[in-house]
């Protein structure tokens, strides 16, 4: 991971990549982003020890995976942590995966979610990933979230 980006002269969060000792406030963004997603309104009950366990092999082996957070100080306003794979069926299309990107709500107009996709994407291309998927969130109401997925391609063309 090359520097910590640094958002803007006015704007004191740094982007980098997670350590160690960040791995319980991420285990915390990750419970918020649920609640607000699509999972919240499921029965789905998170087994924490398996994820910080996850979370801190990402760290200790990465292949290709990364962990990026959002530090305003001592604190984390955000995370984005995705991994290249590939789909069963396009074998020869390797894409960077998003498997978690929130941002307190506090931050959310600093276009912090921006610029952590935009990283990870660049780490995804520098790896060869040949395009993208994310999940967003279209429709909101009192008793129904409605997600859906979005595929990007790298380049040009069908290649």
């Amino acid at each position: 991971m090359a520097a910590p980006t640094v958002l803007a002269p006015s704007v004191k969060v740094v982007i980098d990549a997670a350590s160690m000792q960040d791995i319980p406030e991420c285990c915390a963004l990750l419970e918020a982003l649920r609640k607000e997603t699509f999972w919240g309104t499921t029965s789905m009950r998170l087994n924490w020890l398996h994820i910080e366990r996850h979370l801190q092999g990402v760290l200790v082996e990465p292949w290709d995976r990364l962990l990026l957070v959002a530090r305003d100080g001592p604190l984390l306003a955000g995370l984005c942590y995705g991994e290249i794979v590939t789909q069963p069926l396009i074998p020869d299309w390797p894409h960077l995966m998003e498997w978690a990107l929130y941002v307190k709500p506090a931050y959310r107009k600093q276009r912090i979610a921006h610029t952590l996709w935009g990283m990870m994407k660049r780490w995804a291309k520098a790896r060869g990933a040949k395009g993208c998927v994310y999940g967003r969130t279209v429709k909101r109401t009192d008793k129904r979230i409605v997600e859906e997925l979005l595929w990007e391609n790298f380049y040009d063309g069908y290649s």
